[in-house]
C-alpha cells in the first residue's frame, strides 16, 4: 500500500493539508521519530514507498453487533437495556459473561459505568442490588429527558427510562391550573416533566424513599422548577391533606398499585383523571384491569387501556386513563 514518510512533528499539518488523499481507515505505523500514513495518492514534496498496514478496528454499528461479535446472543440483553446518562444498567441471562457483556455496551455506548441487576425491584423503596461489570463506579447519574435534567443515584432509588414517553403523553394531556398528584413519585421523572409543560398547575409529588426525596428536591431545584415534594407514606398524606383535591393523579407504581386505588379515589375529584400503572396478563388485559379497578370504590369510566412495555412473554406493563364520573 501506498504511504508518505513525515517527521512526527508535522503529521498534524500533513492530515490537515491532505485529509481528502488519506486512507484513515488503517493503522499508521510509528519508526524512528518518522510517522508512515497511508494514502491514495502520493503528494510531491513528499517521500513515497509501499508498507503493510492493520486495518482499524471497526466500531460495531449496534449492541446487537457488538455482543454477536463476541458469540452473545443479543435478544434477551437487548430487552433488559437501559442507558440512562452516561451509565448503563443491563440484566445478564445465567450463563453469560457479564464482563463481556459490559464490554460490548461500551463499545457502542458512551458510558462511564455498565451495571448489571443482581436482583429485582424489591423493598419499601423499590430498589435492586446492582454489580459494576465495566469502567468505574459512578456514584449519580445525570439524565435528560424531555427536557428536563435529572440526577440520582440507580441502586439507591427506583427510576425506569422507559417510561419517558409516557411522562410526555401525560404532560401534553395536563390542562393549565390543574391540582395534579404524582403518587410513589421517586427522584421525579412524572412530576418534573408536567411542571415544565404546565406553569400555572400546583404539583404535589409524594415519595416515601428518603434518599429519592433528596434526589427529587435537588431534581426541582436545578430545573428552577415549582413543586411540592413530600416525604412519607402515599395512604397517610392522602388522607390527611387531599381528599377531593386533585384534577389528576399519576400512579407509577412498578407492582400492587391497585392496593392504592381507594386512596387515590378519595382525593380525586368528580370528572378527575387517574393514570394508573399495572401489570396484565396480555391475554386477559380487559378482565384483570377491570378487576383491579374495582379497588377505586368510585364509580369510573375507562378512557384508555394503553401498552407501556413487554415484562414477560405473558405479562406486560399498561397504563389505564381512568375519569372519576362520581
Amino acid at each position: 500500500m501506498k504511504c508518505v514518510k513525515v517527521p512526527k512533528k508535522n503529521v498534524q499539518m500533513f492530515l490537515e493539508r491532505f485529509k481528502n488523499i488519506v486512507l484513515n481507515s488503517y493503522e499508521f505505523i510509528k519508526e524512528d521519530g518518522f510517522v508512515f500514513i497511508p494514502v491514495i495518492k502520493c503528494p510531491e514534496g513528499y517521500e513515497c514507498m509501499e508498507k503493510t498496514f492493520k486495518e482499524k478496528p471497526r466500531k460495531p454499528k449496534s449492541l446487537r453487533e457488538a455482543l454477536l461479535k463476541k458469540g452473545i446472543n443479543a435478544k434477551g440483553i437487548l430487552s433488559s437495556f437501559d442507558l440512562m446518562g452516561d451509565v448503563a444498567v443491563v440484566e445478564v441471562p445465567e450463563g453469560i459473561d457479564e464482563n463481556l457483556v459490559g464490554e460490548a455496551i461500551a463499545e457502542v455506548h458512551n458510558v462511564k459505568a455498565v451495571y448489571a441487576k443482581q436482583s429485582a425491584v424489591s423493598g419499601i423503596y423499590r430498589v435492586k442490588k446492582l454489580k459494576l461489570i465495566y469502567g468505574r463506579d459512578v456514584e449519580e447519574v445525570h439524565y435528560k429527558e424531555n427536557g428536563v435534567k435529572m440526577v440520582f443515584n440507580p441502586s439507591k432509588v427506583f427510576f425506569s427510562p422507559r417510561l419517558a414517553s409516557e411522562r410526555k403523553r401525560i404532560s401534553e394531556l395536563v390542562r393549565e391550573g390543574e391540582n395534579i398528584l404524582v403518587l410513589f413519585a421517586g427522584v421525579g421523572p412524572f412530576a418534573l416533566v408536567i411542571a415544565k409543560k404546565c406553569k400555572t398547575c400546583k404539583i404535589v409529588g409524594i415519595e416515601l424513599n428518603p434518599v429519592a426525596v433528596k434526589y427529587f428536591k435537588k431534581n426541582v431545584e436545578i430545573n428552577n422548577l415549582s413543586i411540592d415534594v413530600i416525604e412519607g407514606d402515599v395512604r397517610e398524606v392522602l388522607n390527611k391533606r387531599f381528599h377531593n383535591w386533585a384534577d389528576r393523579i399519576v400512579m407509577p407504581l412498578p407492582k400492587d398499585a391497585e392496593h392504592f386505588l381507594a386512596d387515590a379515589g378519595n382525593a380525586c375529584k368528580k370528572n378527575g383523571i387517574i393514570h394508573f400503572y399495572t401489570f396484565v396478563n396480555r391475554h386477559r388485559r380487559e378482565q384483570e384491569v377491570k378487576e383491579k379497578l374495582k379497588n377505586l370504590k368510585r364509580k369510573y369510566k375507562i378512557r384508555l387501556i394503553k401498552h407501556v412495555r413487554d415484562y414477560s412473554k405473558d405479562i406486560e406493563q399498561v397504563v389505564v386513563d381512568v375519569e372519576v364520573v362520581e
